[in-house]
């Protein structure tokens, strides 16, 4: 079998280390969904439809993009170490 390339649309990655809804995925955007959806608790019918939904989005992460949380989506400050706002 040859290398497989990733089914993610826009990336160019050939060598995909995962097989998962039956796609091919690299590392790299395989990486890029983990961080997305860190803390992300869902029934794994819903989690499917999210998977679905990123691989039909462009590769951002290398190109610069980073990923946030709602908090500083929103601008809301977090508790510092030290207790203050």
């Amino acid at each position: 079998m040859g290398a497989m390339e990733c089914e993610r649309r826009d990336c160019s990655n050939c060598c995909c280390e995962y097989l998962i809804q039956n796609m091919y995925v690299c590392s790299s955007c395989a990486e890029e969904f983990r961080e997305a959806m860190s803390g992300v608790e869902l029934p794994r019918s819903e989690m499917s439809e999210k998977f679905e939904e990123f691989m039909d989005t462009s590769v951002h992460k290398r190109y610069g993009m980073k990923i946030i949380d709602v908090d500083e989506f929103l601008g809301i400050s977090k508790e510092r170490s030290d207790g203050t706002w």
